[in-house]
Formats: structure tokens, C-alpha cells, sequence
């Protein structure tokens, strides 16, 4: 008998990242406890993102969450500002866009091609 489904999911801390960067696809992305977006990944492991995070992924994927899904991310220990003090934590970063998930151009931007 499988028991994975009674161990419950681990999420993702700074020691986890201690040894070095690794790759994540996002599979899901709920709300968790303190109101903060939980991403849940293929692997299993979960990973509670924080307002830098949530920036980082906005700007790579878009607004909304369901933009994310199938996107791989790296996790990695970075500096963030905590209360006014720089502490390590763990940070993310596309590792690449989803080429059918990009926002096609809007007409009239400014790097349109002008034909002569």
C-alpha cells in the first residue's frame, strides 16, 4: 500500500537550499495559512511565498495564478528585508516562460515593426 498520501506535504524551507539551487514545476496554487499564496508542486513539496516571491512570479507569469501552473521555477537562498533587517530566506525565479502562455503583444506598442 502507497502511504505517501498519509505523510502530508513538506514545505519547502531555507535548509532545503542550503546545498544549492533546484527546480520546481508549479502544479497548483492555493491559500494558506496568514493569507499567503502556497504554491503546491508535481514533486509534492509546498512552498509558502512571500510578497517578494509573489512579485517575482507576477512579473514572470502574469497576474493570475493560473498562469503559473506548469511553469518551472528555480528556489534558492537569497537576501530579502525582514522588518527592516536583511535575513536569508528562500527566493524564486523563472527558470523560462511558457511560450504559449505569454501575453501576445497589444497593437501600438513601441517596438512595432514600421514598414517602408
Amino acid at each position: 500500500m502507497l502511504m505517501t498520501k498519509y505523510a502530508g506535504s513538506r514545505f519547502i524551507d531555507l535548509d532545503d537550499v542550503s546545498d544549492g539551487p533546484f527546480k520546481q514545476v508549479i502544479d497548483e496554487v492555493t491559500i494558506g495559512q496568514f493569507d499567503k499564496p502556497v504554491l503546491k508542486f508535481r514533486s509534492g513539496l509546498q512552498f509558502s511565498a512571500n510578497v517578494t516571491n509573489v512579485g517575482t512570479l507576477i512579473e514572470a507569469f502574469g497576474e493570475d495564478s493560473d498562469d503559473w501552473l506548469g511553469q518551472t521555477i528555480e528556489l534558492y537562498k537569497g537576501q530579502l528585508k525582514y522588518k527592516g533587517e536583511t535575513k536569508d530566506g528562500v527566493l524564486v525565479r523563472p527558470t523560462g516562460v511558457d511560450k504559449k502562455k505569454v501575453t501576445p503583444k497589444k497593437s501600438g506598442d513601441l517596438d512595432d515593426e514600421i514598414s517602408f
